[in-house]
């Protein structure tokens, strides 16, 4: 149960929970009995409207977000399971790690990423079908580009099915995200639309990156040096890490119970993040060290804006009191501002690195990030 101080004030706001019990039929207004009203035609691939009396139906959609999260745990297990074989077969670090981000993190964004847009703005989701096809692909993509590179590096036929499986789960993805939201009942969160949007181009990016090394594109792979920096802050920080900073704009003072509102902290994340990451891989793949910098300084930013975001909600003086599970409540609190802080803290170590080095190989290093940033950041928060 929300705190009465939560969502109190907040002008547009309209809760996923009223959204079901909403009068309109299948997120659609009543016809207007005006000539000169333009008529919104509801999209062909959005789901079923709910029964009378219930505007938007979420049952489905949950199932498949619920479904979705389960194959990310496995990905998980499979990620911390892979630490125990023998270096040589796990490539190093190679192989936990990717299990953990392309698998485990792209499969979690795939199945809450739609989901949590057209609950945010009550919009209908998209069909089952596409929800379903999205995550899929997504998850068995990861798996095949894995699979390829262990066994059949070099091969175009395979490395081109399996990174192609991962593209198209990720345009299923944005269709499903970001396409029901020009139906929108509630109030529209551009900035973050936007975040999301570049998101999915910088994986979609990467990926595609990845997808020519492993298929022995010669061209690709004689600019590995530049390219796998690159594609690492991309898919790490342009994706992941975007995604994640865009939601906690919403879900962190949803969870501490605080006010909804547009905060300076909040925008600064985003917007430094948003424009940084892609900046540093742009510097890395050209090898311009300007560009490397400016980006690095951008993401700096964000990274302050997310210490300041976990502070200003924890200890706003607005912030309400929870009636009911209390524990959770306090457990999931601390949680995510730990995450913050270990987010916060692992960008700007990988920052600071490309701002002194600038785009040289030896600024990028996953070893440093991969416990404040990926098990401290990434996974605690998804």
């Amino acid at each position: 149960m929300a705190p009465a101080a939560a969502h109190a004030d907040v002008p547009g706001q309209t809760s996923p929970e009223v959204a079901e019990t909403s009068p309109a039929v299948g997120g659609e207004a009543p016809p207007s009995l005006s000539t000169s009203a333009p008529v919104r035609v509801p999209l062909p691939i959005l789901g079923p409207s709910g029964r009378p009396g219930i505007g938007i139906s979420r049952s489905a959609d949950r199932r498949i977000t619920f479904a979705g999260l389960v194959t990310a745990a496995v990905f998980l297990a499979l990620a911390a399971a892979s630490i125990l074989l023998p270096p040589a077969i796990r490539l190093g670090t190679w192989l936990p790690v990717h299990l953990a981000l392309a698998g485990a993190a792209a499969t979690a964004i795939a199945a809450v990423l739609p989901f949590f847009t057209t609950a945010l703005v009550v919009a209908r989701p998209v069909r089952p079908a596409i929800r379903i096809g999205g995550i899929a692909l997504v998850a068995i993509g990861a798996l095949s580009v894995m699979t390829v590179y262990g066994h059949a590096r070099g091969q175009v036929v395979p490395t081109t099915l399996a990174g192609g499986s991962f593209l198209a789960g990720i345009a299923l993805v944005a269709l499903a995200a970001l396409a029901p939201l020009r139906g929108a009942l509630g109030a529209r969160r551009m900035i973050l639309e936007r975040a999301y949007a570049i998101a999915l181009v910088n994986v979609a990016v990467g990926a595609t990156i990845a997808t020519f090394v492993v298929g022995g594109n010669s061209a690709v792979s004689g600019a590995w040096v530049g390219l796998k920096p690159a594609h690492a802050w991309l898919n790490l920080v342009g994706f992941a890490g975007l995604v994640i900073v865009a939601t906690l704009a919403h879900l962190a003072p949803t969870v501490v119970g605080t006010r909804l509102r547009p905060r300076r902290s909040s925008r600064l994340a985003i917007v430094g993040i948003a424009l940084g990451a892609p900046l540093i891989a742009t510097g890395y793949a050209t090898g311009l060290d300007i560009v490397a910098r400016a980006g690095a300084a951008a993401v700096l930013a964000g990274a302050l804006g997310i210490a300041a975001h976990g502070l200003v909600i924890n200890f706003d003086p607005d912030r309400g009191r929870w009636t009911t599970e209390f524990g959770w409540h306090r457990t999931t609190a601390w949680a995510l501002l730990a995450g913050q802080a270990w987010f916060g803290f692992g960008l700007a170590a990988a920052a600071a690195r490309v701002l002194v080095l600038g785009a040289q190989p030896a600024a990028w290093s996953l070893t440093i990030l991969l416990g404040p940033f990926v098990i401290g950041g990434v996974i605690q928060i998804l």
